[in-house]
């Protein structure tokens, strides 16, 4: 979408959560950033700048400190869709990053972009799930990438990655093997293709690889819209399962209307793909995930 013109406007205050958010006019964007000097966003043709050998950003586009180690503002016009970074000028590099709360990212990983998403573009249909108690859980490990997926033909797929979208196929499999959850191995982004997910972890985005494109969206929306309808819910319009993480939270609406809790395996001082050789040396006992670590000394 077109990236709107707008300079960024001080936040008022702290109450706004990390990341992108939607708010009415517009996006507010906060991120922490404790040691870093100037922070500042960049979206479309000032993003596409950035990139350019010597660039550096515009003050218009400055964020604000925040006096916690955050740095907010809000930019009017931006909504679903905007493509953003960070500019950070820290102590231990300069320049793009990405946002480790991003939701989605574009799928040229580790030069992706970020996406802004709404969290509430999803329709649930679980209401009144409750998961197995720990006690009375039976789990059923599985990778996403290799678990299963089959084309048209029936097929096995799986040296092009399965997809979220797959595990559709084996919902009814899964339910009457008896097994009240599964277990996905990490499913945030990481480099490349295939990975057991454990390598270079972003925090949020949903493994893109795992998505599936929208022209080939038309058999899965047709799937899910069969498991919906057996449990006697409304069906899915395609534009709401072509967001990537939105897929992501098809499979587990389904598995819940099926009595199976999902579980994620979550690696979070893995995180930090694509900014490492930037950083310098990590301090010893650093979880510190990305942006500006200073150099010792």
């Amino acid at each position: 979408m077109s990236a709107p013109a707008t300079a960024i406007m001080p936040l008022a205050n702290r109450s706004k959560p990390l990341g992108a958010t939607i708010v009415p006019d517009g996006v507010t964007v906060r991120t922490w950033a404790p040691t870093a000097k100037q922070v500042f966003l960049t979206i479309g043709s000032a993003l596409a700048a950035a990139r350019e050998p010597g660039a550096s950003p515009s003050a218009a586009n400055a964020l604000s400190p925040m006096g916690d180690g955050t740095w907010g503002g809000f930019l009017a016009g931006a909504s679903e869709g905007t493509r953003y970074m960070f500019w950070i000028d820290g102590l231990g590099s300069t320049g793009l990053k990405r946002d480790p709360r991003a939701r989605e990212l574009t799928p040229d990983f580790p030069a992706s972009e970020c996406i802004v998403r709404s969290p509430a573009t999803y329709p649930w249909h679980d209401a009144g799930f409750r998961p197995a108690e720990f006690r009375d859980l039976i789990l059923y490990q599985l990778h996403i990438g290799v678990f299963y997926a089959v084309d048209a033909q029936g097929n096995d797929k799986r040296l092009n990655v399965g997809k979220f979208l797959d595990i559709l196929d084996r919902v009814e499999y899964l339910r009457d093997l008896g097994v009240n959850g599964i277990q996905l191995m990490p499913i945030p982004e990481f480099p490349g293709e295939a990975s057991e997910g454990y390598n270079g972890l972003d925090l949020f985005s949903p493994e893109m690889d795992y998505q599936v494109k929208e022209a080939d969206l038309a058999p899965y929306l047709a799937k899910a819209n069969a498991l919906l309808a057996d449990h006697g819910k409304p069906p899915l319009a395609a534009e709401q399962l072509a967001p990537g993480p939105n897929q992501l939270k098809c499979m587990i609406d389904i598995l819940h209307l099926n009595g199976i809790g999902v579980l994620f395996d979550l690696v979070f001082n893995h995180a930090g793909g694509g900014w490492d050789d930037a950083l310098g040396p990590r301090p010893p006992d650093s979880v510190c995930l990305w942006l500006d670590l200073a150099r010792p000394g």
